[in-house]
């Protein structure tokens, strides 16, 4: 692939990213903020032809933050919004959110996560068995799990920016349980599926192997 395909290719991927992005970012900053190699690197789900656009996101995102931490605070979340008709209390409660920032501004970065479609396939089954019923939680019913995983719920949001800020701000979980996921660096593998929810319209199921 020539230089050119390669940049117009980044520039797509880049362009349909920034889909998921509220209103108060500029794709000019956005596009200045990340080097082209940085980028590439954590868009690990990009030629997984079993992951949505959605779902790739995730990788995408949660890597940023993952391998540039101190960027990922200064671009995306100090500008982050609430989607509209969703309560703004995570971010106005400024407990969680200041602690994910000085979280991210002192880190060191870590290694991206990689697509694993087993585990996309337990997360899958998870997924569809919890929007169907309503359900809330991490218990399984007909659905198989790994034999060792660390797991993360999202409900309410389909896309993908919405979803890993919500489990990294961890509003209102006392231990940060799901910030503590998203940010181990002894986590190397994951399967994302988002699908329906018949009480909050979607739910993501996220889960992590090392």
């Amino acid at each position: 692939m020539s230089f050119a395909n390669k940049n117009l290719k980044y520039f797509i991927t880049l362009t349909c990213f920034l889909l998921f992005i509220s209103s108060g970012f500029s794709q000019l900053d956005f596009l200045s903020s990340w080097p082209q190699d940085q980028f590439s690197a954590a868009n690990t789900a990009v030629n997984e032809d079993y992951l949505n656009l959605d779902e790739k996101n995730v990788f995408l995102i949660l890597n940023l933050a993952r391998t540039t931490p101190h960027l990922f605070y200064e671009t995306i979340l100090k500008n982050y919004r609430v989607p509209f008709g969703f309560s703004d209390d995570c971010i106005s409660d400024n407990r969680y959110f200041n602690s994910l920032t000085e979280e991210l501004t002192e880190m060191k970065p870590l290694p991206p996560v990689l697509p694993d479609k087993e585990l996309w396939n337990y997360a899958k089954c998870h997924a569809k068995k919890s929007g169907r019923r309503g359900y809330v939680g991490h218990k399984r019913v007909g659905c198989d799990k790994p034999s060792i995983y660390s797991e993360c719920c999202s409900y309410g949001f389909k896309s993908a920016i919405d979803i890993v800020v919500q489990l990294l701000i961890d509003y209102k979980v006392r231990d940060l349980g799901h910030r503590i996921i998203m940010l181990d660096p002894n986590q190397k593998r994951l399967g994302v599926s988002i699908q329906d929810h018949k009480t909050y319209s979607y739910n993501a199921v996220l889960d992590f192997s090392n």
